[in-house]
Order: structure tokens, then sequence, then C-alpha cells
């Protein structure tokens, strides 16, 4: 068995060589809970052959999470890396170091179970757009805050708003500072991607089909007015695949 493993900002997930849904182990850490969460949540799994693993969450995270494999189950973590070419994907940047692996990894699982011209929005700590072709040329993409970094920039750069815990999206203007923010960040991350989505379009002068994944799109998706697909798995998908496994 292998394992496959999305580490991100704040929100791990793994899953075995059954990827779907129901199989997939998620949880929420910070450095110092890695240990006692590992414990809990990784070793449930059987030795795997293979630990491959897309992080984003820097080189101190990675060093906790390789130390908990080796002492686990004696085995070191395979850590995905960006290439230039991977899986019929071509990639834009011209320092593909500063693409996050994340992004990378999803936009390759995208684009190998469609093969068409797609935008793929990723709804995490931020919420990013790349822009994949048909053939496999990855074009770039767009990069805004997620919510939760909307809200944190309010709440520390003014000096009255407090946001006491989450809230329900009603549309109408807010009758509460809480209301105002969420019904505000909510409408912000949409309108970005229906105008993504609209520029890509008008710019390429084809259509570009939105697939959607990462933990805050569920927040969004039934108040978008854009066709789009839902794909929950794409990171873990991309380890699998540019994994070789």
């Amino acid at each position: 068995m292998n394992l496959y493993v999305d580490i991100g900002n704040s929100r791990i997930r793994l899953a075995g060589d059954n990827l779907g849904v129901d199989h997939v182990t998620a949880f929420y850490y910070t450095p110092e809970t890695l240990p006692v969460l590992f414990d809990t949540h990784c070793r449930i799994y059987p030795p795997p052959d293979r630990v491959l693993v897309s992080n984003v969450a820097g080189t101190k995270v990675a060093e906790l999470f390789t130390s908990q494999c080796v002492s686990a189950w004696s085995k070191e973590p395979e850590y995905i890396m960006v290439s230039r070419k991977s899986c019929g994907v071509i990639n834009a940047y011209t320092d593909i170091s500063q693409l996050g692996v994340d992004r990378w990894l999803s936009v390759i699982a995208a684009w190998n179970k469609y093969k068409s011209n797609l935008c793929v929005i990723d709804c995490g700590s931020a919420v990013t757009a790349d822009i994949v072709a048909a053939d496999g040329q990855h074009l770039g993409g767009y990069i805004i805050p997620g919510r939760y970094m909307m809200e944190q920039a309010l709440v520390n750069n003014t000096g009255r708003i407090v946001i006491r815990g989450d809230n329900k999206f009603t549309g109408r203007a807010g009758r509460s500072t809480e209301e105002c923010v969420y019904n505000g960040t909510i409408l912000a991350i949409i309108s970005f991607i229906e105008h993504v989505i609209d520029a890509v379009n008008k710019h390429q002068n084809d259509e570009y089909v939105c697939i959607l994944t990462g933990g805050g799109a569920e927040a969004i998706m039934k108040l978008m007015k854009i066709h789009y697909l839902h794909e929950p798995l794409l990171v873990l998908e991309g380890i699998r695949l540019a994994g070789g496994s």
C-alpha cells in the first residue's frame, strides 16, 4: 500500500490506495500538536510501501512529519517537487520554484482527468486560480487571500472588528459587523472566480471549465452562477500521478 499525504498550512489530509472521499483522513494541526495528532490519525494505517507527500507548510513541518514516519514505519517520505513538465502538463512559470506544489498537483490531476480547457480554483488559505489548456499547457494563474485571511486582515488592521465565529451567508446587507464581513468575503471570492473565468474565456477566445477544490469550496459552491465541477481530492490524486504510483 502507498500512502498519499497533503500537508497544508493548517490541515493534513491522507489516504491509501483506495482514493475516495469516504477514505480520506483529515485533521487540523500546528507544529506543536503534529506528533500527537500523527499518532492518532496516521498510525491507523498499516506500514506503507511508499509515503508520497505534498507539503506547503515549510521545512519545520516536513522535518517533523519525516521524523514521525521514520518512527512509526521506518519509512522516509518522498516529497513531491514542482517540475517543468509532469504527466502531460507543462509548467508556465519562468521560475518553477515559485509555484506552490499543491497548485501544480491540482492542475496535473484535473487535466489528466478531463484533458480539456480548465480553470482550477483551489479555495484554501489563499484562493488560487490556475489555467491549463486542453493540450496540457499551463497558462499561469491568479491568487487572492482566502476568507479567513481576509477576515484576519480586517481584525489585525482595524480597532473595532471582532470575529467571534462562523456565520451563514445571507446575501443581504449585513446587520452586524460579523455578518458584513462574512457576506463581503464570500462575495469577494465568488466575484473573483466568476471574473477570472470570464476574463480567461475572452482572452483565450475559448471556453474554460471551472474546477473547484479545497476546503473552502463548499461554502461558495451553491452561490455561484457559473457552471463548475467539484473535485475535492485533486491534490491527493495529483500526488499519486506525479509520484508514479
